[in-house]
């Protein structure tokens, strides 16, 4: 077996040493499969590795990098229709399709992820409440098996592995051809308003109303900071797709990550200056200055669809901001029950003296996978820098904020999550759903990963 290497989440915290191999075509992919189950180990798909916790990890087991199955294997420009190899990122297509007036209609904030950790991730973007997550555009998949067949599945062949394949964290098998429909873009240009919102009540009701007025991409992002009257006060990002010039350049500019800027090796410099004022005061500071500055009248911006969706992108590596890692907790809980929820983990955020450095709303709508992260509403993303000598305060937090979101109906987000406990998932998903269809189509359990064994595979007692 190939010498163990050390593989992390993106959030690094979570890691694990695995055995990783990386197959440069559909024949390589399948005969290691084959020589994974003559050997008795399991494997674990990974795509750009930008799954924040344990999906794309696998203990002393097989982690198989799909990077190197990078071609778009068709593209009709007529009918936005494109078929891809799992390892394509989702900026390869961007650079490719925008220029002719297409779009992938779900983005997540970064555009690096790959087609396959999109699909098998189910991802949401700024518009889930409008056109649903990124399985919403998948037409059909072909997917390799524990038995060395690849079957085409969809809405109408296998529909039910179809819908358990998407958001399946990669536990159903391997990706070879993803099928998407993409949606037609009379001009990459983008209308953006922005506004401030005194407290978290009024931020999720502008969030709901900017959703419901035409705009096609919502998010606000909150201060965790502020408490009393203003807990939850924040900024809201609201964008609309128009037919309007962008400045010369602007577009193949915002395709593109610059890496330095006015000669400086930028990047490295946020990095490290973010690191400087990092904490607790430093951010109670940042976010309360950020607020005033957001809440000043300014006309819409006009800007690039990847200026907006991607402006994380332009910091690269940002998440060593956190010297420790972090761990983004996302939870999803239904719109009558968000207010309340949200109030409360930020509270109990605050009286424990752990303030998440940031944090972001977006609005959801349900779809129809299985173990998918969907409901009729908010999610909100907290990110948490961790530190060793506070290890067990954030692990009571956790478990608070865990027994918060079940209280009011919640979801966990498994792409972020390495830490949540089984009985609380199957609370959540329907695992059981789920391993009854695993155990068909994959009896001998050969697909697993970290989250497989911590989630799944523990909760039925093995």
């Amino acid at each position: 077996m190939q010498a163990s290497t050390r593989l992390q989440g993106w959030a690094g915290a979570a890691s694990s040493s695995c055995h990783l191999i990386c197959p440069g075509s559909a024949d390589e992919l399948a005969a290691e499969i084959s020589a994974a189950t003559k050997a008795g180990v399991s494997v674990c798909p990974r795509g750009g590795g930008y799954s924040y916790g344990d999906v794309a990890l696998n203990e002393h087991n097989i982690v198989c990098d799909t990077s190197g199955l990078d071609q778009i294997l068709a593209w009709n420009p007529a009918d936005g229709v494109i078929d891809v190899e799992p390892g394509v990122p989702l900026h390869e297509i961007l650079q490719r399709v925008l220029p002719e007036g297409w779009v992938l209609p779900v983005v997540p904030g970064t555009r690096f992820p790959t087609v396959g950790g999109a699909t098998s991730n189910n991802v949401h973007g700024k518009n889930s409440f409008a056109v649903g997550n990124f399985g919403d555009c998948v037409i059909e998949v072909d997917l390799l098996l524990a038995n060395g067949n690849t079957i085409t599945c969809s809405r109408q062949a296998n529909q039910e592995l179809f819908r358990a394949a998407v958001g399946g964290l990669g536990l159903l098998g391997v990706f070879t051809r993803v099928q998407l429909k993409l949606a037609r873009l009379s001009s990459p240009a983008m209308k953006v308003d922005r506004w401030t919102a005194s407290n978290l009540e009024a931020v999720l009701a502008s969030v709901a109303e900017a959703a419901g007025n035409g705009n096609d991409h919502v998010i606000a992002w909150i201060d965790c900071f502020a408490r009393g009257r203003s807990l939850g006060r924040g900024t809201i990002h609201a964008a609309k797709h128009i037919d309007a010039p962008l400045p010369n350049g602007a577009l193949e500019r915002d395709l593109q990550l610059p890496k330095r800027r006015l000669g400086l090796p930028w990047p490295s410099l946020v990095i490290a200056l973010a690191r400087l004022i990092g904490g607790p005061i430093g951010m109670r500071w940042v976010s309360a200055l950020k607020y005033r500055l957001d809440g000043r009248r300014s006309p819409p911006e006009i800007v690039s669809f990847p200026m907006f969706n991607f402006l994380i992108d332009r910091i690269p590596n940002w998440p060593r901001m956190f010297r420790h890692g972090f761990v983004e907790y996302e939870p999803l809980i239904p719109r009558n029950e968000a207010v309340a929820a949200f109030r409360a983990m930020i509270k109990r955020s605050q009286e424990l003296g752990l303030q998440p450095f940031f944090g972001g709303v977006k609005l959801h709508r349900a779809d129809e996978f299985l173990l998918s992260y969907s409901m009729d509403g908010f999610s909100i993303g907290l990110d948490y820098a961790l530190s060793p000598r506070r290890t067990g305060v954030l692990v009571k937090l956790f478990a608070d904020l865990d027994r918060i979101v079940e209280d009011h109906g919640g979801l966990v987000y498994a792409a972020k999550d390495d830490r949540v406990a089984p009985e609380v998932f199957r609370r959540m998903y329907d695992v059981e759903a789920f391993t009854a269809i695993k155990r068909r189509v994959d009896p001998t359990e050969l697909f697993q990963s970290d989250l497989y064994r911590r989630l799944i595979r523990a909760e039925e007692g093995e």
